[in-house]
């Protein structure tokens, strides 16, 4: 059934269960993976740990343990986030290598390189998989017996309403803070959160009508992928930035002047698909999916 609610789950309560049940399961079997050697699988954790938080994001209003039990997923996935850093990273490098010269891309390449090897140094990273994996047994273990306030679209609407509106309200922010030269600053990396927490959510609710719920999900997904983009390249910016070894670099130069152009674009197409995305406002929007669910349900 994965991640999303079921017509088989016979309270929400049972459904959330299954879901954080599963998707830790999930987790767990990228742990038994050589993570040093296995981005996919440390990816495949941190992925599965970000469901889980949009999860409990959901029901937060509803369930007493939501907050300690998201900050615990927050800091356990912290413990191994700076292997799959650096490796989107590189990834984010090699995306602008067009706009780079070779005698540049080499000297940057080799610094990137370098972190990676750091962050790869294997007893840390096995003591790290360690800790994960320990807390990931806990929770799952925990999610067993969970106990929420309320069914049905009642006990899911307080959480998506308040994700919604976090969102919207992000959004503005964004907006306002944009200077003469097109950049939102941080207020982008923040919407950026609220964003994929509501595209999580809207993935656990997709059942409820599929044919409608689809289209809004991909778009959710579009969009986070815009932001993620901007938000990658100013960690790649700002992290060769800090290396010793590149200070006042023409090579370094020339990735700043194809960054910041980069992210400028970006930060448009961002703006401008979110502005139509959150149109609706909050009390339509959980109106109108919980008369889907209602629907759905019977």
């Amino acid at each position: 059934m994965g991640f999303k609610f079921s017509t088989k789950d016979r309270s929400v309560q049972k459904g959330i269960r299954r879901i954080a049940q599963n998707e830790a399961g999930t987790a767990l079997k990228h742990l038994k993976s050589d993570l040093a050697n296995d981005p996919d699988a440390v990816h495949g954790v941190r992925k599965s740990t970000k469901k889980l938080r949009g999860l409990l994001r959901l029901i937060r209003p509803v369930f007493a343990h939501a907050k300690a039990e998201d900050i615990a997923l927050r800091d356990a996935a912290r413990q191994i986030a700076g292997l799959r850093d650096v490796e989107v990273m590189r990834q984010t490098f090699d995306g602008l290598a067009d706009d780079l010269p070779k005698s540049a891309r080499s000297s940057l390449r080799a610094a990137l390189d370098a972190r990676v090897e750091e962050a790869a140094e294997a007893a840390s990273l096995d003591a790290a998989a360690d800790s994960v994996r320990s807390e990931l047994e806990g929770f799952r273990k925990r999610a067993r017996s969970w106990r929420i306030d309320g069914d049905g679209f009642a006990a899911l609407e307080p959480g998506l309403a308040a994700t919604w509106t976090t969102a919207r309200k992000g959004l503005k922010k964004a907006r306002k803070a944009l200077d003469d030269k097109g950049f939102p600053g941080e207020p982008l990396h923040a919407w950026r959160k609220q964003v994929k927490r509501h595209w999580y959510q809207a993935r656990l609710l997709e059942p409820i009508w599929p044919e409608m719920m689809a289209p809004h999900v991909a778009q959710a997904d579009t969009l986070g992928e815009l932001l993620g983009l901007h938000n990658d390249l100013e960690v790649l910016l700002g992290t060769l930035a800090d290396d010793p070894a590149l200070a006042e670099s023409p090579a370094l130069e020339r990735l700043r002047k194809a960054v910041l152009k980069r992210r400028r674009a970006l930060a448009a197409d961002s703006l401008s698909l979110g502005a139509r995305f959150f149109a609706e406002p909050t009390d339509a929007l959980t109106r109108r999916w919980g008369d889907w669910f209602q629907l759905w349900r019977a």
